[in-house]
């Protein structure tokens, strides 16, 4: 399995282009929680372990779970170790 070494996500339409594949794409459609650019972010974000999404939309993301949403302003509540 794929590791993120600071377990971040962050929400942008950039990262779907260059980490999505068929396999995301086909999870991502399994999903009736979100729109099908967020639950494409999440699936990605899943699939290399991120452990928090970084995003202004924090209530769009709020019924995804095992990840913490935080506004960019949290960043650093965020343990480095």
């Amino acid at each position: 399995m794929k590791t993120n070494p600071n377990n971040i996500f962050v929400d942008t339409n950039v990262l779907i282009g260059a980490w999505s594949d068929k396999a995301s794409d086909k999870k991502c459609l399994e999903i009736e929680y979100a729109d099908m650019e967020d639950n494409i972010q999440y699936v990605i974000s899943r699939k290399y372990n991120c452990l928090y999404f970084i995003t202004n939309n924090k209530k769009d993301y709020s019924g995804f779970v095992n990840i913490d949403t935080l506004l960019p302003a949290q960043i650093r509540l965020i343990d480095k170790d």
